[in-house]
């Protein structure tokens, strides 16, 4: 009987290049920071490489005509593993007197996002920093 392929050994040499490329893949992802000082906001990233913020999105706190937290339910089969099968995340979805609306997402809590939405309409100078560990959750 020929064995299968997830039944063979890995080399070493193949596992350190599998590692070497997660690695590389993870210091480019994202990460999200949040900046308000007089009234003004502005929703920037930057990678762990690539230091320089890319420009995502500005606005004013006076121009928010309302706002909602939602709540986001994502389904995925992560192979039957129970407790990963249902992830709960709350965004605020900032509605403007334009007519735009701004997606500011996920919290893994209601609580938080109406912390975030608290701290960024009443400071001053308010400043939410990404990091890497939840840029891979994908959150602030």
């Amino acid at each position: 009987m020929q064995q299968k392929w997830y039944n063979k050994e890995i080399s070493n040499k193949f596992a350190l290049i599998i590692l070497i490329i997660v690695i590389i893949a993870f210091c480019f992802l994202p990460i999200h920071s949040i900046e308000c000082s007089n009234n003004n906001c502005t929703i920037y990233s930057k990678s762990v490489f690539f230091r320089n913020p890319k420009f995502i999105n500005w606005f004013k706190t006076s121009d928010i005509e309302h706002y909602e937290i939602r709540e986001n339910i994502h389904n995925s089969d992560r192979g039957g593993i129970p407790f990963c099968n249902k992830m709960v995340t709350y965004s605020i979805e900032l509605h403007m007197k334009s007519g735009e609306f701004i997606l500011i997402n996920d919290f893994h809590s209601q609580q938080r996002a109406q912390e975030i939405y608290n701290n960024m309409v009443s400071n001053d100078n308010f400043s939410l920093k990404g990091n890497f560990w939840n840029s891979l959750c994908n959150s602030y």
